[in-house]
């Protein structure tokens, strides 16, 4: 369900930047129109509008701003766009004055490029399309086919805005319409730069598509452009700048190919005054060949070099800097979170709130700030966490084991190697003086006065692969890759699939006893309700969809379930009425549920919401 975004970028820019070295090099212009007038076009239509105002009373987010990815000045402003933050907006002295997320009427804070067309600033989205922000307002345009809504670069030309998309090719629009294009329909576009009478397309896997009038041409490997794979395009005076996985490159009238870095993985390219700026992964800035350490860390990664009239901003990994007559100025960081990714959540009970990340440890949270970050080689990669509110300790089940953080005392750590049977533990559940582990990797870890228990596929569980584990009535339930296994007595008692219950899905990835039921989330499946000892309830309403790891809550007269990709799916206990929440959430892929102080925290991929439980509760009613 998750994934390293920085590595897997690098190792898929490598590959196919290897790989670009055997293509074919410069394909005629007959031969590309036969082969993209066979893809499908599309278009974009007006989904929606809202007004930019402040959010109600009792909703709060709080976002990782830190890694930029591009930046425009509009209307007096600077706006820079994050990966996972959506927009922070700067006054001209460079200090935070305000921002654009969800919660303000984003349809996402995965915000990938920014634009000025007319009189719009226009966003583009990592799955939700493409808004224009005018006059306060937000105007929303979206595609009925997916790949359409993954907008990956802009461009602007004098007369209309460039759109491209991973897998659908490039959108224009006049001023009126967003209409596909069809001579660069069904590319997977990573770039784009515009001139007055031409737009080139930069693309992950086919080079770049250069489109005057209704001609379009390519170049690919063989012609002095070494890789199939353009994260960055920029205008040059005498043609284009090209970054690569293998170098920076300045593609001249008649393709000829000039080098301007080679051997770095270059994310970004762009002219600024007499010099060409190239930004890399990992290796900070370079100034043509030399590399500019007084500027930025030499280990930055840095994903766009943005010229906004006088001012040249260098988004980064790690944050913003703009030029400034004093040198080179990093702009105040405005977000809450120093990780965007939550995994899981958990409360003392007394206002402090312990918060897992996928891969920065845990962050410790209180008075709405966070007050200390546990990070370490053990407790970095957070699955789950659990509180014992009886001596204060904090249990992590991270993928390298799980780990005790006293209250006062000093951090400790159980691994296979201690008995446990795995590492990577995925769900960690309390009963008594009985601690129960699911195992991603191993089984069910049943741990009592310093002893562990293992039980697996050879003991009768239905597979190794554990992710949920609750006691229930006298029983532990076992939530694994291929079904819920029962356990009574120490023993596996009965094993529900889909052969022997109503279960749509092996996958069993939550488990939440409520009232007299156990609640069970699956992955593709829904949500079930299981009454012992084999009552199964399906809800329509709540059966087409993936459960997160131990994304359930009980709340009031409703259960809660964090959905991958659909928000929160709030279902009334008894009816099944089911009521999908994807308004004001910083992602529509929610990981964790906590409750604190009257309010309820929401975990997302992109960081946290807080609300409080009577807003909540009037928003489901």
């Amino acid at each position: 369900m998750r994934r390293k975004q920085t590595a897997a970028l690098a190792a898929a820019v490598v590959i196919l930047a290897g790989a670009g070295l055997f293509f074919v090099a410069h394909l005629k212009v007959q031969r590309v129109l036969l082969f993209l007038s066979r893809a499908p076009s599309s278009r974009m239509d007006v989904s929606g509008s809202a007004t930019v105002c402040p959010p109600p009373a009792g909703w709060e987010t709080f976002v990782c701003s830190a890694s930029a990815v591009d930046a425009a000045y509009f209307e007096g402003r600077y706006y820079v766009a994050s990966e996972s933050g959506g927009i922070v907006i700067y006054d001209e002295n460079f200090q935070p004055s305000g921002r654009l997320t969800t919660l303000e009427g984003l349809p996402e804070n995965k915000v990938t490029c920014l634009e000025v067309f007319r009189d719009a600033l226009f966003i583009g989205c990592a799955e939700q399309g493409l808004a224009a922000f005018s006059g306060g307002k937000l105007t929303l345009f979206s595609a009925k086919r997916p790949q359409a809504n993954q907008i990956t670069c802009l461009a602007a030309s004098a007369d209309a805005l460039y759109a491209g998309t991973f897998g659908d090719g490039v959108y224009r629009f006049d001023g009126s319409r967003v209409l596909p294009i069809r001579e660069l329909a069904g590319l997977k576009v990573r770039s784009l730069a515009a001139t007055r009478d031409a737009v080139a397309a930069g693309t992950f896997d086919s080079g770049v598509f250069l489109l005057r009038g209704k001609q379009v041409e390519q170049i690919s490997g063989g012609r002095g452009l070494p890789s199939q794979t353009v994260l960055g395009l920029a205008p040059a005076d005498d043609g284009f700048l090209a970054a690569t996985p293998l170098g920076a490159f300045l593609i001249r009238p008649g393709w000829r190919c000039v080098p301007v870095l080679e051997g770095k993985v270059c994310l970004s390219v762009a002219p600024v005054g007499n010099e060409t700026w190239v930004g890399t992964l990992g290796e900070g800035l370079f100034i043509g060949q030399r590399r500019s350490e007084s500027l930025l860390p030499a280990d930055a990664r840095v994903n766009r070099i943005r010229t906004c009239g006088r001012v040249t901003f260098v988004l980064t990994g790690d944050g913003a800097y703009a030029t400034t007559p004093a040198g080179m100025k990093r702009l105040p960081d405005a977000g809450d979170l120093p990780a965007p990714f939550v995994t899981s959540l958990a409360t003392d009970g007394h206002g402090t709130l312990y918060v897992g990340t996928f891969e920065d440890g845990i962050l410790v949270w209180e008075g709405g700030k966070v007050r200390r970050h546990i990070v370490n080689d053990r407790c970095r990669e957070v699955n789950c966490l659990s509180y014992d509110s009886r001596d204060g300790t904090l249990l992590a089940g991270t993928s390298k084991g799980l780990v005790f953080i006293p209250q006062n005392g000093r951090q400790y750590e159980m691994t296979s190697q201690d008995g446990l049977a795995g590492d990577n533990v995925s769900g960690i559940w309390q009963e008594g003086d009985d601690l129960f582990c699911a195992i991603a990797d191993g089984g069910l870890s049943w741990i009592r006065a310093g002893a562990t228990r293992n039980l697996s596929r050879f003991q009768g569980l239905a597979s190794n692969r554990v992710y949920a584990c609750a006691a229930f009535k006298g029983a532990v339930y076992a939530g694994t890759l291929a079904g819920l296994s029962v356990i009574s007595d120490g023993r596996v008692k009965e094993t529900f699939t889909t052969a022997n219950s109503p279960l749509k899905a092996h996958w069993i990835t939550a488990l939440l006893p409520a009232g007299d039921s156990l609640w069970v989330g699956t992955y593709g499946g829904g949500l079930y309700r299981f009454s012992p000892p084999a009552q199964w309830k399906r809800f329509e309403e709540a059966c087409a969809f993936e459960v997160n790891v131990n994304a359930l809550f009980a709340f009031r007269d409703r259960i809660l379930a964090g959905t991958l990709g659909r928000g929160i799916c709030a279902v009334d206990r008894e009816s099944g009425t089911a009521v999908y929440l994807v308004r004001r959430l910083p992602s529509r892929n929610v990981t964790a549920f906590c409750e604190d102080s009257g309010y309820l925290y929401c975990g997302t991929e992109c960081g946290m919401l807080r609300v409080s439980l009577d807003a909540l509760d009037d928003t489901l009613r």
